[in-house]
């Protein structure tokens, strides 16, 4: 059986979203998990999650501006040649993707080549008729909505070397393969969850990339960009019933 590495890449210790990330993916079979931290590791995690590594990377980004958010691109490319090094296939998700497909394990272990690339969807808030998200529920029970978002098609296992563009939004260069193989994008599963985020992301980088106002995501821009059904780029639609059963293996 193929060696699985599992790895990820964070900024602060907040919120649940790790929970989230370690619990669905250490369920892969053979597969070992590593968490680069941009800062000092928390002891608090380490004696949490005994079976992930936790790995400092700070001294990627001494030569750069403090208020930089975006990780420089060698860092992920390092880790990347490291990693397959020790392991047969690599898979990278930031800490609010989750891959999901009928039978994950078959598709890691699979004879693929060079990468393969998820069809992305963000499941979103309809804040006019759901609630904050409770993150200790079932997500089917609290949302009902997705919007399909190429932004999040990206080569995100791979068996070899490949360039991944910052945020690994390269997708475009690779061709999909693999039907059903999803990218959940939880960003926007909870308005007031990333609001909180983004606020915290503004007070810690300043520019954060996202936000231009200084009070950070506002519920009319939410709603404007997320909740119209309507919308060219992105119409909110309905999840489907064999998406709904694979977001079950998420919470």
């Amino acid at each position: 059986m193929k060696k699985i590495k599992v790895f990820t890449y964070i900024d602060r210790f907040t919120g649940p979203s790790l929970d989230v990330w370690v619990n669905y993916y250490s369920k892969i079979k053979n597969s070992s998990l590593s968490v680069l931290c941009r800062n000092e590791v928390d002891p608090v995690y380490v004696n949490k999650y005994e079976n992930v590594e936790f790995i400092y990377v700070g001294g990627y980004f001494t030569n750069h501006s403090g208020k930089q958010y975006i990780p420089p691109c060698n860092l992920f490319f390092d880790y990347q040649n490291t990693f397959l090094s020790k392991s047969d296939v690599v898979i990278y998700s930031d800490l609010d993707e989750i891959i999901v497909h009928p039978n994950i394990d078959d598709v890691v272990q699979s004879n693929f080549d060079g990468c393969l690339v998820t069809t992305g969807v963000e499941i979103v808030h309809h804040v006019s008729v759901e609630s904050r998200l409770n993150f200790n529920e079932p997500i089917n029970r609290q949302r009902s909505n997705i919007i399909y978002s190429e932004w999040y098609d990206k080569p995100l296992i791979i068996n070899r070397p490949i360039k991944w563009e910052p945020g690994k939004h390269n997708h475009k260069v690779h061709p999909k393969t693999i039907d059903e193989l999803y990218l959940v994008h939880l960003g926007k599963i909870c308005f007031d969850h990333t609001k909180d985020l983004t606020n915290e992301n503004i007070d810690m980088y300043g520019n954060y990339p996202t936000t231009s106002a200084k009070s950070g995501l506002t519920e009319e821009s939410y709603v404007k960009t997320f909740n119209d059904p309507h919308s060219q780029k992105c119409p909110m639609v309905k999840i489907p019933d064999n998406l709904k059963l694979l977001i079950d293996k998420i919470i």
